[in-house]
């Protein structure tokens, strides 16, 4: 039993990716084999038979994709090509407060997220993980190799196996000569931090932000407090 249109969105990712295969890597609580994960991979052509293998899986499996294509069929980073999408596991962080609005917006499980933000140009790995930290996101799941729930398929983890959802698919796509020049570089071990104009990316995406976001970070009282911090 899977949600087909939510499923779709597999598609929707992959086609804006480079590389010849991509993979869906599942798992079971099946108690011999409990914490195996399998890596089956597709080729570009055959994206919708990845589709009907995750639909399929999904009755008794939990089922993930890679965040983006291979040049083999391996699950390595050094095989890994880079994609067309920042990605990353929100966790706990509900993605309508995010500064920078996903693309795509998935609920994997009652209140944890995934953000997909599709940009004009391939990602690397070094601008992923800034964003990670930038939003305050899971700093383990920016890495290269990252496998994301699949939308459509059902959260095994739970007793209740809830519903995999897409709650957007129309958010903003982005520039990544801007994404470069806003999104902090992460915090070196000497303590050097370089990066963006918290202003630009306000002035850059605010028709973006939810109301209430724009109204506390326009309080003259919020911005005071940001200075004595």
């Amino acid at each position: 039993m899977t949600r087909r249109g939510d499923m779709q969105s597999i598609k929707l990712i992959w086609d804006q990716d480079e590389g010849d295969y991509f993979c869906i890597s599942t798992s079971t609580k099946n108690t011999k084999v409990q914490g195996k994960w399998k890596d089956t991979f597709f080729h570009r052509r055959d994206i919708r038979k990845a589709i009907a293998f995750a639909a399929a899986k999904s009755k008794d499996h939990d089922v993930y994709m890679s965040a983006h294509g291979f040049s083999r069929k391996r699950r390595h980073k050094d095989c890994s090509v880079d994609p067309h999408w920042v990605y990353a596991d929100l966790d706990e962080c509900d993605p309508n407060t995010l500064t920078l609005r996903p693309t795509i917006a998935i609920e994997s499980s009652p209140g944890r997220y995934v953000g997909w933000w599709l940009c004009d140009g391939p990602v690397t790995e070094e601008l992923n993980r800034r964003v990670a930290y930038f939003i305050g996101a899971d700093t383990s799941g920016w890495d290269r190799t990252q496998v994301l729930r699949v939308p459509g398929t059902q959260n095994h983890k739970y007793k209740e196996k809830p519903w995999v959802k897409v709650l957007w698919k129309d958010g903003p796509r982005y520039q990544l000569k801007r994404l470069n020049k806003m999104v902090p570089e992460v915090e070196t071990e000497d303590g050097r931090q370089q990066g963006g104009d918290a202003a630009e990316i306000y002035d850059e995406y605010e028709s973006d932000l939810p109301r209430w976001v724009r109204r506390e970070l326009t309080n003259p009282r919020v911005q005071r407090e940001a200075l004595l911090l």
